[in-house]
This record gives C-alpha cells, sequence and structure tokens, in this order.
C-alpha cells in the first residue's frame, strides 16, 4: 500500500501549489537525505578557495603599499603671529575630503603617468605599445586600483596604490606624494606671487597719492606764509598777540581819553588866573629870581635913603623909580613865563594826544592785521588738516600694504604655505595584500555549503515524489484516514 501511495501523480494546478510551507523537521529531513551532497560541495569550495588563492598569490599577486599626506588647517595662517588656530573639525574634514578629490581627479593621474620615474614601470609598459594608449588605459587602472581617502579623525589623507609588483606599487604612490605637494606648492607660491605683484602695484600707486598729499600740504603752507600748521602754539601765538593788542588799545583808549580831558583844562587855565604850579615854575626862573634880588636890593637901599634924606629927595625918587620898573619887569617876566607854561603844557597835552592818536590808530591797524592772519590761518588750518586727514589714510594705507607684503613674503618660504606636508615615504610591501588565505579559505567554505544547499533544496523541489502523509493533505487536499508504515522505515 504505501508503494502505491509512493508512486508519482500529476499535482493539480493551484493557487495554493506555488506556496510550500516547510516544517523545519522537513528541512531537516532535506538535509540528512543530501548531506553527502553538501559535504562533498563544500569540500570542492574548500578545496577551490585555497587554490584560487594558491594560483592568484603565484601567478597574479597584488601589492599595496600606502603612505599618508597630513593635511594643515585650512585658515590662513598669520606668519607673525605665533600659534595657530583650528577650524572646526567638519571644516578640517571638508578640507581633506577636497585634497582627496584633488588627488583622485584625471589630470593628476595624468600628470603622473607623464613622469618618466612611472613611465619607467614594467606596470606602464605592460599598458601598451602606444604612449597615449597606455596613459588612456592607466588612468583607468589607477582610478581601479590606486585609492585615496580622507580620514575622519585625523589630519591626513592616506594614498594606496595596488599592482603586481611591490616597489613600483611603493614608487608610484611616493611620486604620486612628491607630485601633489609640488604642484600644491607651486600653485599656492603662485597664487602669493599674484597677490604680491597686485600688492607691490597698490603699494607704487599710495605711495604716489601720498607723495601727491605731501606736495598738496607744501602748496597750503607756501600759499598762505605759514610754515607750522600743524602745531596748535602757532594759533596759540596769534591769539595772545590780538588779546594784548586788544588790551593795549583799551589801555590807550583810556589815555586817550585822559589826555583830551587835560588838554581841556589846560585850554580853561590859558585864559584865567596862573595857579600855583605855574607860580613855581616862575618862581624858579632866573630872570625873575635875579629881577627878585635887584628888587630887593633897591627896597633895602631905599629903606636907608628914607631915614637919611627924607620921602621927597630926589635920590629917594630914582629909588622908588627904579623899584617900580624892576617891578614891572617882573610882572613882565611873569606874564610870559605864565603864558609860555602854560602853552607849552597845552602844546605838550596837544602833541601826546598826536602821539597817542597815531598809537591807537597803529594798534587798531596791527589788530585788524592779526585778525586778518587769524582768519587766514584758520581758513590755512582747514585746508590743511582736509589734507592732512588724506595724507594719514594713504600713510596708513601705505604701511598697512607693506606690512602685507611681508607677510606674503613669509608665507612665500614658509614650508606650511601648501598646506599639505609628507609623513614619509611609502615602504615596499612585504606581504601580499591580494588574494589572503584568510578571506579565500572561508569565503569558499561558505560558497561551497551555501551551493551544496541550495542544490539539496533544488533537488527536493524538482522531485515531485509523494513520500509522506503531510505531501498527501498539502497536493491533494483530501482528508487522510489513515497510514500503513514500511516495515524498512
Amino acid at each position: 500500500m504505501a508503494e502505491q501511495i509512493q508512486r508519482p501523480i500529476n499535482r493539480p494546478q493551484s493557487p495554493a501549489s506555488g506556496t510550500l510551507a516547510m516544517t523545519p523537521k522537513e528541512i531537516m529531513g532535506i538535509i540528512r537525505r543530501h548531506l553527502l551532497l553538501i559535504f562533498k560541495l563544500t569540500t570542492f569550495g574548500v578545496i577551490a578557495g585555497v587554490t584560487s588563492c594558491y594560483l592568484l598569490s603565484t601567478y597574479n599577486p597584488k601589492y599595496t603599499a600606502e603612505t599618508y599626506i597630513k593635511v594643515l588647517p585650512p585658515i590662513e595662517k598669520d606668519p607673525t603671529v605665533i600659534g595657530s588656530i583650528r577650524a572646526s573639525k567638519d571644516i578640517e574634514y571638508g578640507s581633506r575630503q577636497s585634497i582627496a578629490s584633488l588627488i583622485r581627479q584625471q589630470s593628476t593621474f595624468q600628470d603622473l603617468l607623464s613622469r618618466d620615474v612611472v613611465q619607467s614601470t614594467k606596470w606602464f609598459q605592460s599598458l601598451g605599445e602606444y604612449k597615449n594608449e597606455s596613459i588612456s588605459r592607466g588612468v583607468k587602472q589607477l582610478q581601479r586600483n590606486f585609492n585615496v581617502s580622507a580620514l575622519r579623525d585625523g589630519d591626513y589623507v592616506r594614498l594606496a596604490m595596488t599592482c603586481k609588483n611591490a616597489n613600483e606599487a611603493a614608487l608610484i604612490v611616493n611620486e604620486m606624494v612628491s607630485m601633489f605637494i609640488s604642484s600644491q606648492g607651486s600653485a599656492k607660491r603662485g597664487e602669493i606671487e599674484e597677490k604680491l605683484t597686485s600688492l607691490e602695484e597698490q603699494r607704487i600707486r599710495v605711495k604716489g597719492e601720498l607723495d601727491a598729499a605731501e606736495a598738496s600740504l607744501d602748496e597750503v603752507r607756501a600759499k598762505w606764509g605759514f610754515e607750522d600748521l600743524e602745531a596748535r602754539s602757532y594759533r596759540t601765538i596769534l591769539e595772545d598777540k590780538l588779546q594784548n593788542l586788544e588790551t593795549e588799545q583799551n589801555d590807550l583808549g583810556m589815555s586817550i581819553s585822559q589826555v583830551k580831558s587835560n588838554i581841556v583844562t589846560l585850554e580853561k587855565q590859558a585864559e584865567g588866573p596862573i595857579n600855583e604850579q605855574v607860580e613855581n615854575q616862575i618862581e624858579t626862573d632866573p630872570v625873575m629870581t635875579l629881577l627878585a634880588q635887584q628888587l630887593a636890593l633897591q627896597q633895602s637901599s631905599l629903606a636907608g635913603m628914607l631915614t637919611k634924606f627924607g620921602e621927597n629927595h630926589r635920590l629917594v625918587q630914582q629909588a622908588k623909580e627904579t623899584i617900580e620898573k624892576i617891578k614891572e619887569k617882573r610882572g613882565i617876566r611873569k606874564a610870559e613865563i605864565a603864558e609860555q607854561v602854560r602853552q607849552s603844557n597845552l602844546k605838550n597835552a596837544q602833541d601826546n594826544l598826536v602821539v597817542l592818536m597815531s598809537r591807537y590808530d597803529e594798534l587798531e591797524r596791527m589788530r585788524g592785521v592779526s585778525v586778518a592772519k587769524q582768519a587766514d590761518y584758520d581758513q590755512a588750518k582747514v585746508q590743511y588738516e582736509k589734507r592732512v586727514v588724506i595724507r594719514d589714510e594713504r600713510k596708513d594705507t601705505l604701511n598697512s600694504l607693506k606690512e602685507q607684503i611681508e607677510k606674503m613674503k613669509t608665507l612665500y618660504s614658509d614650508p606650511e604655505t601648501p598646506k599639505v606636508q609628507s609623513v614619509g615615504l611609502a615602504p615596499a610591501p612585504l606581504e601580499i595584500s591580494f588574494p589572503k588565505m584568510k578571506i579565500f579559505l572561508p569565503a569558499g567554505f561558505i560558497l561551497g555549503f551555501m551551493l551544496g544547499v541550495g542544490l539539496a533544496f533544488l533537488i527536493e523541489l524538482l522531485n515531485d515524489t509523494v513520500r509522506t502523509p503531510t505531501d498527501i493533505s498539502r497536493y491533494l487536499h483530501v482528508p487522510l484516514l489513515g497510514v500503513i508504515p514500511d516495515s524498512s522505515e
């Protein structure tokens, strides 16, 4: 009965026929039935992996030489400042990625392949007989086998070259490092040279403007006749001089008023009685003194004559006449002296008034000159200060340009200018980078095992024999009434 159940039947085509739900027990049954096949294929996979690794390592080995380029922070360095400023990690990582992209670009690979050192390698010579064709193929080879990667947590870019010859792999990597650093240095120094040229042109232009500004200051000094316009003391001197002139003029005005008042007084005194001051001057006159002496002598003689001769004596009358004449002379002399003194005082006062008025007019003229000079000075000072501002701006600009030029010259000779530095030559690799047994052996085992298991399940799927009661309910969709076991099972 079991043999009849196990013979092939045609499975009905139903939607459920395409869906096979297998239990773990059935899966293990399939593996047990095809265990030998799985073992053989797994063993074949291991042998194939080991053999492939041996053949590849013997006839087509791959050596990978690697080195690193240090990438400095992208921030522009000031050579006059000790220390460096670090950018954020993302900015520095972006800078390293940019350097890696520059190395990976096609033009860089073409420049590398154009170097004699690279063209003399067996790797390059194996690319073809024609140079253009070899460079084209070489670029594709480098794109596949030359690895450039920026480290996330370090200041370095990794460069690695893979080819059959270990020494040539190291040579190509080192040549790339040397060429790239040299090209970056040339490019950066070229930029600095352009900046230096531009700064030097600006310096010459600003120096010309500064000279023109200095010349304009000389023109202002020559035009207004002031040599010390930058000093504040000259303005103070003018102010003090003007103040002194005004003070002297005020005092002189008071003196003129006093002299005018004295002239009025002297004019009145010239027509009035003789005052005490004039009397004192009259008494000191030599003629009046002589007349006074003569008068005193005659009066003394008259007194003696009166006692001796009497009132009517001829000598007495002569003495009286002499005394009267002397008195008359004294009166005339007194009037002359009084008139001379009063006229002299009046004349002196008038002359003094003329002198004071002349001095007053001179002071007025000098004050006007000082006021005009002060106005000229102020105007010249305004023009001068405007030109001084321009001159100082040009000086500051010129000093700034000189400072920038010195910085650019320092940067030009600074070894950190290219922003990339070599950390050392790549050594020739001592071990094969591909293939490796630790990869091929597990890979052969896994692939052989997977192939064996897959082939086992494929055989089971292609086999349409009904083997178990479950197959009956699965494929025929009829209830199972019973099972007659096979004694051999």
